[in-house]
């Protein structure tokens, strides 16, 4: 009985777990769900990058497709002025930017080009036409333009129009990303 006490092969010890009340064993530290401070930062830093360069992608495409929609406007507006003009002269469009376009709007010889444009109402409920950047389109008269037929510019993508001949730089600058109905290729940036 005594060499049964006295037994020569080791015996193993118990890890220490903790138990829980019904007796099954905690997890270790390493197998508890969730996420430590340093993965969920590194992990939110990963999401603000990915919006981030999302965002300035989603701009681009805007202002993209603001150009695009505002040149294919007014290569509808420069396609019905020139049936226009053959029509009644070079010169034979009304002043002011709202009689201009119900001239060119509701005539027969040039509404059918412009089907696909659609005019809203100023304040005045006179007529207006937008361009991509949402700015209303301006019709510059032979005069105004010095040649002998008008033509409808948009702001462009700063929403100013400026002066290509004026003395002040910034006015100057401003009509850079002018967009004519007369310029027949798309503005490149």
């Amino acid at each position: 009985m005594n060499a049964m006490l006295h037994n020569p092969t080791p015996v193993l010890r118990k890890s220490r777990q903790r138990l829980t009340k019904s007796g099954i064993p905690r997890p270790t530290r390493a197998a508890r769900p969730g996420m430590a401070l340093t993965e969920l930062l590194v992990t939110g830093v990963v999401i603000a990058a990915a919006l981030g360069a999302l965002a300035v992608v989603s701009e681009s495409l805007r202002a993209d497709t603001a150009r695009d929609r505002t040149h294919d406007t007014l290569t509808l507006i420069a396609s019905a002025m020139s049936a226009y003009h053959a029509e009644y002269g070079p010169a034979a469009l009304p002043p002011s930017t709202p009689d201009a376009l119900a001239a060119l709007f509701y005539d027969p010889a040039t509404a059918e080009d412009l089907a696909d444009l659609s005019l809203e109402r100023d304040a005045n409920y006179r007529p207006m036409l937008r361009d991509g950047f949402g700015q209303p389109l301006v019709y510059l008269t032979p005069a105004e333009r010095g040649a002998a037929t008008g033509d409808f510019v948009s702001a462009g993508p700063d929403r100013r129009f400026g002066d290509p001949f004026a003395d002040d730089p910034a006015t100057r600058r401003a009509a850079a990303d002018n967009l004519y109905a007369s310029d027949r290729e798309p503005h490149q940036p």
